[in-house]
């Protein structure tokens, strides 16, 4: 049975993740099994608690911050248990570290698609319940397009593999006098019941990026909702469920061949609009991934010693540059692509094409280091994560920036642009001090007004960051009330008694409660020898620890924290 640590210094610790929020739990778990997850769940019923699953706590909308027992599977639960060559696949424990994966993979010539910006410390079990993706989505998808089946610990302790059911296996599924066979019937009486009001409520099927509540839409396209679509499989809907529905315990995966040769071009533009209208144009050309890095990003690396260095790609001072990355299995059609592109970049200022490994590696690293710079600035330029991971579709994403803006400039404030522009999701940051009450009043109003833009282009509310207990409250307003409560439903289904992550995705409180920062926040007063300047005293410098977990990365990533 996992010991329960109720120590203060182990609480604390984990009472914050890297999003806006701060709640300390009763209690703090190191799982080391799927045995253990499932005696974790007794101690929950007998103790009341919930249970908040977190790898690397690099999540940004609150998911992994609870106030009942955290579970870190980071220490123990942390095997690559095979990797099948032949038939490109893996099993894994939840705690594997992405890239460590990827290394074991690279011996087969092999990787795991996804990449987020915290490939080095974030974990497979992490990327599963956010459903996360990253830049390279234009290749690879997100984490839902790889997950095969996922094992898994229910909210009565017993032990479920979810994986593909042809329609006689499903129907065996069905029968069962169990609590998986009573899930099973219930999801698909509530799939059939409502099918067509999920379809027309949820995103546009161009929208790839969605992560808003559970993906009962893509349920729907499956058979036997959608005779012959692909095969039903429940594990597409545990991906991107943030740990609500059940304990993930080991997932099998797909890996996708490597492609060992790259290039980069990076048009730097003067307006954020003419980078927009560029996205949509280079997407005929197939590269692997856009990115977007604007004015803010690109101010914040001449601050920072290890990403000024890396400045060297940059000519002038543009407003925003794009990285836009070709893969191919020849460097030398991986570098004619990049060349290609540069020269169809008519309005761009200037288009430099990189291919030898060291430069494309330090412009990737200004982009992964975005999200860092961006949350370790002074709290009076802070750009808190609630409405930072909407996505259109791509087509939509100029008009929908330009309306993002106006909206921002009706509100008086300044926004940070950065992210998966190929994608359709850009990872958009008001600049906000919540420990003032103006700061706290015009996010709630924010968000709302941001759900509303979303809904209008028929957009994700969430794109891979989840929505967690920062965007919960909004749910509705992008998908409607009665989507919300089919939400609420699926949520009785597998867990009636709310003992997995309670309060995420639905049934959370309001948005401005438990904030890590708010204007009942008072600084640290600690005596120092040191006055601090550069971070406007002790206080200050305490803040810039950020939450985003780049103190745990592998020692092989290199670079600074």
């Amino acid at each position: 049975m996992p010991t329960l640590h109720a120590d203060s210094l182990t609480r604390h610790l984990y009472a914050t993740d890297a999003s806006m929020y701060q709640e300390v739990p009763t209690a703090v778990c190191f799982p080391g099994s799927a045995e253990e997850l499932t005696e974790l769940v007794g101690q929950a019923r007998s103790t009341g608690l919930g249970i908040t699953m977190r790898a690397a706590g690099t999540s940004l909308a609150g998911q992994t911050t609870g106030g009942g027992i955290v579970a870190d599977i980071s220490r123990h639960m942390t095997a690559i248990l095979a990797i099948d060559a032949e038939a490109r696949q893996a099993r894994v424990e939840p705690g594997v570290i992405r890239d460590q994966l990827n290394q074991a993979a690279a011996a087969h010539g092999l990787l795991f698609g996804p990449d987020t910006s915290t490939t080095n410390r974030c974990m497979i079990g992490g990327m599963i319940g956010n459903n996360a993706s990253g830049s390279y989505s234009p290749a690879y998808g997100t984490t839902r397009e790889h997950v095969l089946a996922l094992d898994c610990v229910l909210d009565d302790g017993s032990r479920v593999r979810f994986g593909p059911l042809e329609p006689e296996a499903l129907d065996a599924k069905c029968r069962l006098a169990t609590r998986e066979g009573q899930i099973y019937r219930a999801m698909l009486a509530l799939l059939r019941e409502h099918k067509a009001a999920i379809e027309a409520a949820f995103p546009h099927p161009e929208v790839t990026r969605r992560n808003t509540g559970y993906a009962l839409d893509l349920l729907c396209r499956m058979d036997p909702l959608t005779p012959g679509g692909p095969t039903f499989n429940l594990a597409s809907l545990l991906t991107g469920s943030e740990g609500t529905l059940a304990l993930i315990s080991a997932a099998e995966l797909n890996l996708e061949p490597l492609q060992a040769h790259r290039a980069l071009v990076v048009p730097h533009f003067d307006s954020l609009d003419a980078a927009m209208r560029a996205t949509v144009a280079i997407l005929d050309q197939r590269p692997a991934a856009v990115e977007l890095i604007d004015r803010h990003i690109l101010e914040a690396t001449r601050h920072n010693l290890e990403q000024s260095r890396n400045r060297f790609f940059l000519q002038g001072d543009p407003d925003c540059v794009l990285i836009i990355e070709f893969l191919d299995d020849d460097a030398g059609r991986a570098r004619a692509r990049a060349e290609a592109a540069a020269r169809a970049l008519t309005t761009a200022t200037s288009a430099p094409v990189f291919s030898k490994p060291d430069d494309m590696r330090r412009v990737w690293d200004v982009r992964k280091a975005g999200l860092g710079l961006l949350m370790g600035r002074v709290s009076e330029e802070k750009s808190p994560t609630f409405v930072e991971d909407t996505a259109v579709r791509v087509v939509d994403l100029p008009a929908y920036v330009r309306d993002f803006q106006d909206l921002m400039a009706a509100h008086g404030t300044d926004c940070v642009f950065y992210g998966h522009a190929a994608s359709g999701e850009l990872h958009l940051r008001p600049v906000l001090d919540l420990r003032k009450p103006e700061g706290l009043s015009a996010m709630k109003t924010m968000a709302d007004d941001v759900a509303r833009l979303v809904a209008r282009y028929r957009g994700s509310l969430s794109g891979e960051h989840g929505d967690g207990r920062a965007r919960a409250g909004q749910i509705g307003l992008v998908l409607g009330r009665e989507m919300l409560g089919l939400l609420e439903q699926v949520k009785r289904i597998w867990d009636p008694d709310n003992l997995f992550n309670p309060g995420r995705i639905v049934f959370a409180p309001p948005m401005e409660q438990g904030l890590r920062y708010s204007p009942d926040w008072q600084p640290a007063d600690v005596p120092t020898v040191f006055r601090f300047r550069s971070s406007n005293g002790f206080a200050e410098a305490i803040e810039r620890c950020n939450g985003a977990g780049a103190c745990r990365k592998l020692d092989s990533s290199g670079g600074m924290m």
